[in-house]
């Protein structure tokens, strides 16, 4: 299985939230994203998904606001599946740092 990370700048995330209408799948995945601070420092929110849901996030933004699609970097990561016979149970390795922030919460989970 592949993973697909979205890494948004927060200005490109707040252009696309805004033009999603809620009802949309899109939007529940776009919500479903993390705010992290980038190596640079700046705000970004990162969405883990699979192809499809990757696929999903671009089509609507490339619909419905082109501009923003130079500055989503999409990368892709396999993800390593534990060996605990548990269904649906999935290990990735972990990127650099803890979350700051649910996107669409308003509860901090780290500072």
């Amino acid at each position: 299985m592949i993973a697909i990370m979205l890494h948004i700048p927060m200005v490109t995330y707040e252009i696309l939230s805004e033009a999603c209408d809620p009802s949309l799948p899109e939007y529940e995945l776009l919500k479903n994203g993390l705010v992290m601070r980038n190596q640079q420092g700046n705000q970004e929110v990162q969405v883990l998904t699979d192809k499809a849901g990757a696929k999903q996030i671009m089509e609507f933004a490339a619909t419905a606001c082109p501009e923003v699609i130079p500055f989503i970097k999409v990368i892709s990561e396999p993800v390593k599946q534990r060996s605990d016979p548990t269904p649906d149970k999935v290990v990735t390795d972990a990127p650099r740092e803890t979350h700051l922030l649910m996107v669409g919460s308003r509860t901090a989970a780290n500072r």
